[in-house]
């Protein structure tokens, strides 16, 4: 049987909701670890976050994009991910101007992350800067493969 989220982690806050899942800033309490989870609002959404875990297994830890956590509830009802503070690219598009350096860098990275994913056979299916996560050094994870085939 699987464990509920709310034995594993301390939930702090709904980030965002929408129609399938939603999104909670959440602290493990196995080590104090900040956490993002996914839970799924309607049985679409655990379709979808089944999903999901399977195309990160197919990843195989690929490093641009955001790894799953090993906690999740086999049936699809929730996942959990590394918690990245510095928050999405639509963030940041506010913040940079068009043309800056660091923008550059970003879609670079950006595009060889969906090179290397249809290489292997991956389509994201919902590339938007909501679903670009960034870590402390401005480096970007793709994430929310709930569409991806």
């Amino acid at each position: 049987m699987t464990q509920s989220f709310e034995s594993l982690f301390r939930i702090e806050e709904t980030v965002s909701e929408g129609n399938f899942c939603r999104v909670l800033r959440a602290t493990r309490r196995s080590d104090g670890k900040p956490a993002a989870l996914k839970v799924a609002t309607s049985e679409i959404g655990k379709q979808m976050l089944r999903a999901e875990v399977q195309i990160a297994q197919r990843m195989g830890g690929y490093t641009r994009v955001l790894a799953l956590l090993p906690e999740r509830a086999e049936d699809g009802a929730w996942l959990a991910m590394p918690w990245l503070a510095d928050g999405s690219l639509r963030k940041h598009l506010a913040i940079y101007r068009p043309g800056h350096p660091w923008l550059f860098r970003v879609f670079f990275s950006l595009a060889d992350t969906v090179a290397v994913l249809h290489k292997m056979g991956v389509i994201h299916g919902d590339l938007k800067p909501e679903n670009v996560l960034l870590d402390p050094h401005g480096q970007p994870f793709l994430t929310d493969f709930g569409l991806a085939r």
